[in-house]
């Protein structure tokens, strides 16, 4: 899975927000549902899902239903898209040392 300059722009941009950072590192400890959310972060509930929704559509986010109880959405962090994420940053960091990088950006 490779992505595209203008997909990481946005997945950083996207986590350039306080609730957001919150909400990823929170589900870094595990699956959670939104209700667990909005208690552990103090959060109001359309907040939460704002952000959510917003981490969904970066693909950061995965969301499921529960097979008994429909109503339940549960949400984790998508491991593989924050790997690429992750390995692009590496890859951006290991660029920005090399002289040519500067005169590329610059340009």
């Amino acid at each position: 899975m490779e992505l595209e300059e203008d997909s990481w722009l946005e997945c950083v941009t996207g986590l350039g927000d306080r609730h957001r950072c919150r909400i990823v590192a929170l589900l870094a400890q595990g699956e959670r549902c939104v209700n667990d959310i909005t208690q552990s972060l103090d959060l109001r509930q359309n907040t939460a899902s704002h952000h959510l929704k917003v981490l969904r559509d970066l693909g950061i986010v995965t969301a499921r239903r529960d097979g008994h109880d429909q109503r339940w959405v549960y949400y984790r962090l998508n491991e593989d898209r924050l790997r690429v994420l992750a390995d692009v940053f590496n890859e951006f960091y290991e660029s920005a040392k090399t002289p040519r990088f500067i005169s590329e950006v610059a340009e």
